[in-house]
């Protein structure tokens, strides 16, 4: 009888941490899930974000707003966490690491694809006060030769795509004053670069 009754209470034990190590994993996978953003416009109509013209497609990421939820274990207490406005180009990458079920990977990548934002570096118009961020390009970087330049919008994106602008025409006989203006500007933005303006 003492016997049995020994064998009984070491079983509940190892029973009971066997279910408890599978809730925690069923816990702690998370969930990748597709939803959208529903809004009431001014004239009472409620539309769905993303906008789609037609049926919508459920195996289209970009079709659909994404979130991931999640459940942590703090002080022993299940508490449910949850990620939403996902880039849909995230996506697939989520779903293949949630088949490797790296949790903690996957919280880390969205949060990562989350603030990915525009590197200054990157974004020549809004740096131009600032010359320690202009991109330096090479000695033999391909040049081009730049017709009604203005302001140099078109040389912005050259110089960002490596290529030295050499040569910008501004003249409008019409408003010289003005012309004389804009090609000030421009001489500022690109005379490092040699560029010169006529």
């Amino acid at each position: 009888m003492t016997k049995s009754v020994i064998f009984e209470l070491s079983a509940i034990p190892e029973k009971f941490l066997e279910d408890d190590l599978r809730a925690s994993q069923l816990h702690s996978q998370g969930c990748l899930y597709p939803y959208l953003e529903k809004k009431k416009l001014l004239d009472g109509s409620i539309v769905f974000y993303p906008r789609v013209i037609g049926q919508r497609d459920p195996d289209n990421p970009i079709q659909w707003r994404w979130g991931f939820n999640w459940e942590e274990r703090v002080n022993g207490v299940w508490k449910g966490r949850s990620i939403g406005s996902i880039p849909p180009g995230a996506v697939h990458m989520i779903r293949l690491m949630q088949q490797q079920g790296a949790r903690e990977d996957i919280i880390a990548f969205i949060k990562k694809a989350k603030s990915k934002k525009t590197s200054p570096k990157l974004d020549v118009c809004k740096n131009f006060d600032n010359t320690k961020i202009k991109p330096v390009l090479p000695d033999d970087a391909p040049i081009a030769v730049v017709l009604f330049a203005g302001g140099g919008g078109i040389e912005a994106g050259m110089v960002q795509a490596g290529i030295r602008p050499v040569i910008a025409v501004e003249l409008n006989p019409t408003k010289p004053d003005l012309s004389r203006a804009i090609a000030l500007n421009h001489h500022r933005n690109f005379s490092e670069y040699g560029c010169r303006i006529s």
